[in-house]
């Protein structure tokens, strides 16, 4: 409610208290942790199910967002962002964290606090505390290991130490605290760039080490990024990447790229965009990704004409980043050079289905496809689709080599329709899985404002039954709905809320459904 601005006299009652959810979303979130901590031991415990931790994030962030408690404002940041990155949704606990403040170093005797600069990767020194010299040693060895300049025991050691003397004499929240930071720790060093990259690429510690200290380069990989790395594509694999969006595309790319450098598979590389202005977004990060190493980033543009010299483009390493048009143009006017390059990344595959230029981007890549050399590393980037293998198979003569994004969105989304039968419009969120189900809905949060008039009639938006102006709401004058982007659609249109993990009303339409199963 309070994220569409409804007013508070409008608000639904709640039939029931949601605090009845707390222990169980502890209980949940705890047990889930003690799991991945125990990871590396014998145990008889079974894995962590993903649901039981999105279950506790979205019951913490719910109960935090809804303002029902102050009390929430201080330790629910920590508990669902701890919740989302252990259930591998990195951008929704990155989301949450970063809008928590930092709490006493007497909560949890200073454990809270490890915690939340774990998930800030603030790894500075702990103020005093029981738990200071284990807790500090933790940050910086787990600093270092990011580097790749530690070892792992160095990290695991002392945040076992924790766990031990919080399991023989702390209280609860010290338990709960000691269990998170030990399945931290434990993620965050599976994740590291510096565990994953030498066997996935090929390439030694040593030489990937100069870069892991610098700013944007990713120490802790993504799910999708590290999908990308078990398939083989940074030794050199042709694979079909599906990657939702924000899911760390540019990263991969820059992975892909720079493994094959550091390898010397290969001295150029393209990366093919259909827009051209997708073209000069894509240079300017691959020019801040590579600033200061000896490799060339070079934007073809799409006049028809010599515009950068052949020659210069395999004196050194580069990437040249050009529109279709612009390399069929290059391959028939220089035929040679399909031999001399060695990766081709074909960004944007989703946008086959885009009518025209969708159309027209395939045939191009079929062009392509018959010039360049058969051992040259082909990657398509696209985001889910439903045709991956098929596709798979056309540009890479085999099905199996897609990458599957499926379940890899590093932020949850909410599918809601717009109903518009009142004079005030209502949004109802539906079950991804389900449309028919109605999970809750928000009501009166669209209306209508009246524009300067027409002639003849008068101008008022949105129109009820026209879908695309209610689709483009978007400012606060024209829908109370405005604090988390959500973008809306009429009845029978599907909308995704960007944000949208749902609030406590969501939440506690699942929470009645645990329930009823407990």
């Amino acid at each position: 409610m309070y994220e569409y601005d409804v007013p508070e006299e409008e608000h639904i009652e709640l039939p029931q208290s949601p605090n009845k959810l707390f222990s169980l979303a502890v209980g949940l979130l705890g047990d889930a942790a003690a799991t991945i901590a125990d990871s590396a031991l014998v145990t008889a415990r079974e894995p962590a199910e993903l649901a039981t931790l999105t279950f506790a994030g979205t019951y913490f962030d719910a109960y935090l967002q809804s303002q029902l408690d102050d009390f929430a404002q201080g330790e629910f940041p920590i508990l669902a962002s701890a919740s989302f990155y252990l259930g591998g949704n990195p951008g929704s606990s990155k989301v949450l964290i970063n809008q928590a403040t930092a709490p006493e170093p007497t909560v949890g005797a200073g454990l809270a606090l490890l915690t939340y600069r774990l998930l800030r990767g603030d790894l500075g020194e702990l103020p005093d505390g029981p738990y200071q010299q284990p807790g500090t040693s933790v940050l910086s060895n787990l600093s270092a290991y990011l580097s790749g300049e530690g070892s792992v025991d160095a990290v695991y050691n002392p945040a076992a130490s924790i766990r031990k003397d919080a399991y023989e004499s702390g209280d609860g929240r010290e338990l709960l605290y000691a269990d998170l930071i030990a399945a931290l720790v434990s993620k965050k060093v599976n994740a590291a760039a510096v565990t994953i990259l030498p066997d996935a690429s090929g390439v030694d510690i040593d030489t990937w080490r100069p870069f892991l200290g610098r700013d944007g380069f990713p120490r802790e990989l993504w799910p999708s990024q590290q999908r990308i790395c078990e398939a083989g594509v940074l030794l050199g694999k042709s694979a079909l990447i599906q990657m939702p969006t924000s899911a760390g595309k540019t990263r991969a790319t820059e992975l892909i790229l720079r493994s094959g450098f550091l390898a010397n598979r290969f001295s150029l590389a393209v990366m093919v965009c259909p827009f051209r202005s997708l073209c000069h977004d894509i240079r300017s990060d691959m020019a801040y990704a590579f600033a200061g190493d000896n490799v060339v980033i070079n934007e073809a543009t799409d006049s028809f004409q010599e515009d950068l010299s052949i020659a210069e483009l395999l004196e050194q390493k580069t990437v040249l980043i050009v529109t279709p048009e612009k390399l069929l143009y290059l391959l028939r006017r220089t035929p040679e050079l399909a031999e001399q390059i060695g990766l081709v990344v074909y960004d944007e595959g989703h946008q086959f289905d885009s009518g025209a230029r969708g159309v027209t981007y395939e045939l191009l890549l079929t062009s392509l496809k018959l010039l360049l050399a058969p051992e040259t590393q082909i990657v398509l980037i696209s985001a889910v689709i439903a045709n991956a293998p098929r596709i798979a198979k056309w540009l890479l003569s085999d099905p199996d080599l897609v990458v599957d994004g499926t379940g890899l969105l590093p932020t949850s989304r909410s599918i809601a329709f717009a109903s518009w039968r009142n004079p005030l419009g209502r949004l109802e969120y539906v079950d991804p899985l389900d449309p028919e189900d109605v999970e809750f809905f928000v009501p009166r949060v669209i209306e209508k404002i009246s524009l300067e008039p027409r002639p003849k009639k008068p101008n008022e938006f949105p129109l009820e039954k026209n879908g695309p102006s209610v689709g483009t709401l978007s400012r606060p004058q024209t829908c109370r709905q405005r604090k988390r982007g959500s973008v809306l659609r009429p009845q029978g249109h599907r909308s995704q809320n960007l944000r949208g993990r749902g609030r406590l009303v969501r939440a506690y339409g699942r929470i009645r459904q645990t329930d009823r199963g407990v």
